[in-house]
């Protein structure tokens, strides 16, 4: 088994990642990593458990749009740059809203979204709200639009914690953040740090 360790960088909470590879890609990025040192490097150093590497996101775009780089790898790579990427931007999005907390939001349509997407599920349902709050939908002065209204307002509290808990992405969408200015904001990126030759369990 041959594992890729890939830091994650996006702003103070920094990740990593590990993704197992074939020994087509190892081979490539050990290349890559050492270049005309390759060569001269003693045998037990091309098989053994560590090679250090320092390969930023930079330089594997940079052989993603290397004609030269065979398809196999190319697919490989980018499926790794992709996730990584991907958690970078996560972590990136998560450090701005934590600096940089909204003071101001509307749930209101977010919340009618996904209580109707089944995304948010409440702690009590609506029928259960108006038995509790003695609101009989036969009364001849029932307003259904104007209960779900009550409804709706009495799930603040609960909709704000489940938002919360919610990916750094899909909060930033429910407070309405410029995601954009978030990742001007905080340095997001990759680093390939070293390949594992041996399998560990």
């Amino acid at each position: 088994m041959i594992k890729l360790y890939v830091n994650i960088i996006g702003g103070y909470d920094d990740d990593s990642r590990e993704y197992e590879i074939s020994n087509e890609l190892a081979e490539f990025l050990r290349i890559k990593a050492w270049g005309d040192y390759v060569d001269e490097m003693e045998e037990e150093d091309k098989t053994c458990s560590e090679i250090e590497m320092n390969i930023s996101n930079e330089e594997v775009e940079a052989m993603l749009n290397d004609k030269s780089t065979p398809k196999s790898i190319a697919d490989e790579l980018l499926s790794i740059a992709d996730d990584a990427s991907d958690a970078a931007y996560e972590l990136a999005i998560g450090s701005f809203i934590d600096e940089n907390p909204p003071t101001e939001w509307d749930f209101s349509e977010w919340k009618r979204q996904d209580l109707e997407a089944g995304l948010f599920i409440p702690s009590r349902s609506f029928e259960q709200f108006l038995k509790e709050e003695e609101m009989d939908p036969s009364d001849e002065d029932y307003d259904e639009e104007e209960a779900k209204e009550e409804y709706l307002y009495s799930l603040e509290d609960e909709y704000q914690v489940w938002v919360d808990e919610l990916p750094p992405c899909e909060r930033s969408e429910r407070y309405g953040l410029d995601e954009f200015m978030a990742i001007d904001y905080v340095k997001h990126g990759y680093e390939f740090t070293f390949i594992d030759k041996e399998a560990k369990n």
